[in-house]
């Protein structure tokens, strides 16, 4: 199942890597093993730093992160156990990859579409 949902995402265009953790189990991407081990202990950190953050100054819950850069963007989401990392071009249609990141957060919480 994640193994398709990273496939179903990639569909979209402008989209480079798309990574799905699972708790402390290693990234399920489309990237090499080496750099999906880096890439996942970077998204996790990325999430726990940007989570406290969030609480420490009144903005609750995290719903999503979103890094810009020069060269790309990165969007981080949490579903239950699961983390859902997003690497783009940087031009890309923002809200059609949420929409999808939505379905995607859904259905790993066992949710239908």
């Amino acid at each position: 199942m994640i193994e398709r949902l990273v496939a179903d995402m990639k569909k979209i265009e402008g989209i480079a890597h798309v990574g799905i953790i699972e708790g402390s189990n290693p990234i399920i991407s489309d990237m090499p093993p080496e750099e999906s081990k880096v890439l996942s202990k970077t998204v996790t950190e990325i999430y726990k730093v940007s989570e406290e953050t969030a609480k420490s100054t009144g903005m609750g819950n995290l719903e999503q992160i979103l890094i810009s850069g020069f060269e790309g963007k990165m969007i981080i989401a949490k579903s239950g156990d699961f983390l859902v990392g997003v690497i783009t071009e940087t031009k890309v249609n923002l809200g059609l990859i949420r929409l999808k990141l939505r379905s995607i957060l859904r259905e790993l919480k066992g949710e239908k579409k």
